[in-house]
């Protein structure tokens, strides 16, 4: 599968936009989404689990070889990674405490993470069929539990 990430663009142009070496700001941007994304999994583990499991995904996922060479290899994968893994948190969180907010911002991450290559040049939200506007957005990233969502 390849990673086709509008976002993963912005972000490394913001970043050389900072700090102009061609070098090592897209390392930069990568080994930041790596923390990102460690640091998303062990939130999700203690959300689910506690702090031993977390301490355990943290570890896990620190040490996993492809994830240690994705987070210094300046390509775009780390930045799918901490969206996806953001997505899954929002998804715990929601799944603890039913409030709408982190099923709703995981949702977002999850949008964002990419499109086929295959897709029109849409904005993601758009590509995902989201036409809400922002007073909608708002309303849903109110404190409002997740049995309100299905009514």
């Amino acid at each position: 599968m390849a990673v086709w990430l509008p976002l993963h663009f912005w972000l490394l142009g913001g970043t050389l936009a900072l700090w102009d070496n061609l070098y090592l700001a897209p390392r930069l941007l990568a080994t930041l989404a790596g923390l990102a994304t460690i640091a998303n999994l062990a939130l999700t583990a203690h959300a689910l689990a506690g702090r031993r499991a977390a301490a355990l995904a943290a570890l896990l996922i620190a040490t996993f070889p492809f994830e240690v060479w994705f987070s210094v290899s300046g390509m775009a994968a780390p930045v799918f990674h901490a969206l996806l893994s953001g997505a899954a948190l929002g998804l715990a969180r929601w799944w603890v405490t039913g409030h709408r907010r982190p099923l709703v911002l995981g949702a977002l991450a999850l949008i964002s993470a990419g499109r086929r290559p295959s897709e029109p040049r849409r904005h993601p939200l758009r590509s995902a069929g989201v036409r809400a506007g922002p007073a909608r957005v708002k309303a849903c990233l109110g404190g409002s539990t997740a049995r309100s969502i299905a009514a």
